[in-house]
């Protein structure tokens, strides 16, 4: 039987036209493996195309995932989160089309407190797409306590 996941929406607190992925493929506790979809409403998209730079905004909401599947784990509430930066980021092709799937890769490499390092890959088909570590953050305070709720 497959393994069933919480929707992204309790997962990653973010409005539901921001909200990139479509849904995890596969957890471990480790690795986390989450699929998306180059859709035409997607705000980065024009002209059928969107720079192949945003996968790290598909990234960090995987990242995000992580910490939020971790969090549900625990019985612990979801916080907000924010990516600080990129330790490396590689973009191999210039352009995603409309249609085009991605399967993103995080795999936590370090943390300390509220801030973790994520060793990142975004494939479309066999092709690889990005890769590079994120550092991300997330804030003490949960999200029910700032105020956010996610808009569907």
């Amino acid at each position: 039987m497959a393994k069933s996941f919480p929707d992204l929406e309790e997962l990653v607190p973010h409005s539901r036209e921001m909200l990139l992925l479509d849904h995890v493929l596969a957890w471990d506790g480790t690795v986390l493996q989450c699929q998306a979809s180059i859709r035409p409403d997607t705000v980065f998209v024009i002209d059928g195309e969107a720079p192949a730079l945003m996968a790290i905004e598909h990234l960090a909401q995987t990242c995000a995932t992580f910490m939020g599947l971790r969090a549900h784990e625990n019985n612990e509430p979801v916080r907000l989160g924010y990516l600080l930066g990129c330790r490396t980021f590689d973009v191999h092709t210039d352009v995603l089309a409309v249609g085009d799937t991605l399967v993103l890769e995080v795999q936590e490499v370090g943390a300390l407190q509220t801030m973790a390092s994520f060793e990142c890959r975004a494939m479309r088909g066999d092709e690889v797409v990005a890769t590079g570590v994120l550092n991300v953050m997330y804030a003490d305070t949960p999200v029910h306590k700032v105020g956010y709720e996610s808009q569907s």
